[in-house]
């Protein structure tokens, strides 16, 4: 770097470089900066300059490096989408199956606008209100959740429930916020499913003119036609719900219920 410098004319040089140390072999960083003297007709005489150890620098450096590293793999693995915003709403992260999820390769999203790339049009006031009192500390707690629909890269929509917690710098500034989200749209299916099911089951007991008891695996009973409650001898929606049938029994038919019920 030193002759270069001098067969190049330059004024002078800055390098980072290794050396070995000689009586230990040890690897050493090292930061060289030189400034060249001219005389008067502009020929350099002598040179000043410096060689500064810089290894825990380096060091810390590349531990750090292999520490994000480490981090964004495991981001990376883990099933849910893992997304950090700025206080803008500007996508900061997003994991590779959040890219997935959504629609899109990796790093596709980074750079976007959140709100105006992946939240339906109907609900993005109320999500971006929501992100608002977020990072504004309106909300009590250091943790929340948060559940809203998400538009993907091909228009369809998907409900994801979010865990979401509020970046601060070293001065206790905010500056986004770190999520993480599951997919819940399967499980809302089956839930609204399974509530229209009961509602079915509720509407045919009411009409039914028969004695019908529901009762679950344990024989607790959940759901009674009106007629069941006057022959269990109860007044319309009191008593009967959560007892076992079995107690509704004379005791001698008791054992020869339970016995049926094992055999079914």
């Amino acid at each position: 770097a030193y002759f270069g410098s001098v067969t190049e004319d330059k004024n002078s040089y800055a390098i980072e470089h290794r050396i070995i140390q000689k009586h230990t072999g040890d690897v050493k960083y090292v930061f060289e900066k030189c400034e060249h003297i001219r005389d008067s007709t502009g020929k350099i005489v002598r040179s000043i300059g410096f060689v500064l150890d810089i290894t825990d620098r380096k060091l810390a450096e590349k531990a750090l490096k292999e520490s994000k590293q480490t981090a964004e793999m495991l981001l990376n693995i883990v099933t849910d989408i893992i997304i950090s915003l700025d206080c803008a709403g500007n996508i900061l992260f997003l994991n590779d199956n959040g890219h997935e999820l959504l629609g899109y390769k990796s790093p596709e999203l980074i750079g976007n606008n959140w709100f105006d790339t992946c939240i339906p049009e109907d609900i993005k006031s109320s999500v971006k209100e929501y992100f608002s009192r977020l990072i504004m500390g309106t909300t009590a707690q250091q943790s929340v959740t948060n559940e809203n629909r998400v538009r993907l890269k091909n228009g369809e929509e998907r409900v994801i429930h979010w865990h979401d917690v509020v970046r601060r710098d070293t001065e206790g500034n905010v500056i986004g916020n770190f999520a993480s989200g599951q997919d819940i749209t399967e499980t809302k299916r089956l839930y609204e499913e399974l509530r229209a099911s009961e509602e079915l089951y509720r509407s045919v007991l009411k009409a039914s003119p028969d004695n019908i008891p529901l009762t679950n695996m344990a024989g607790e009973i959940i759901m009674v036609s009106p007629n069941a409650f006057t022959m269990f001898g109860y007044k319309e929606n009191t008593g009967a719900v959560g007892r076992l049938v079995s107690d509704f029994m004379v005791p001698e038919d008791r054992e020869r219920a339970y016995s049926n019920l094992v055999l079914m």
